[in-house]
């Protein structure tokens, strides 16, 4: 029988309890953050897309939203606090999901706008067109993909034992 959220916060270490208003006011300060930084940048930038900065930028203020409302509810003695960490805690991966479907946009894009080069031989413009991410983001996407992949077998691992 599955526990609900309330059940498994009752069930925390102390520390663990008294840790959360913390590590949600941090993540929430974090994702504000985050996102002014961005919106800032993307302002003063000449030529914004709307893909650069609507999922993106309105998804993490929405998980900041969530951790903040964790914390006051954490304030207010209520067991949902956690519920509101949990639900912040999820928008990562429906982040990184829509991430890559604007991704997948881009590139497709990319490929079908200069699909006339393509066909006449002369790709040179396209191989241009796209760059290599840098070094720091590619150690990123390394450890939350590592991550992801710990996750998954450790699931897989107590369902087994189960």
């Amino acid at each position: 029988m599955k526990k609900n959220h309330e059940e498994t916060y009752s069930q925390q270490p102390q520390w663990v309890q008294i840790a959360l208003p913390f590590a949600s006011l941090f993540l929430a300060a974090l994702a504000f953050w985050y996102t002014w930084s961005k919106y800032t940048d993307l302002i003063n930038a000449p030529e914004v897309s709307w893909l650069q900065w609507a999922p993106r930028l309105s998804l993490i203020a929405v998980a900041g939203l969530l951790f903040l409302g964790s914390a006051v509810l954490y304030l207010l003695n209520r067991q949902s606090s956690w519920s509101a960490f949990i639900a912040g805690l999820y928008m990562v991966p429906v982040i990184l999901f829509v991430n890559l479907i604007v991704f997948l946009m881009v590139l497709t894009g990319k490929l079908f706008g200069n699909a006339n080069g393509v066909i006449s031989g002369a790709i040179d413009p396209f191989w241009e067109n796209l760059s290599m991410p840098s070094p720091r983001a590619i150690v990123i996407q390394s450890v939350i993909i590592l991550i992801a992949i710990g996750f998954f077998v450790a699931k897989h691992l107590e369902k087994q034992k189960n």
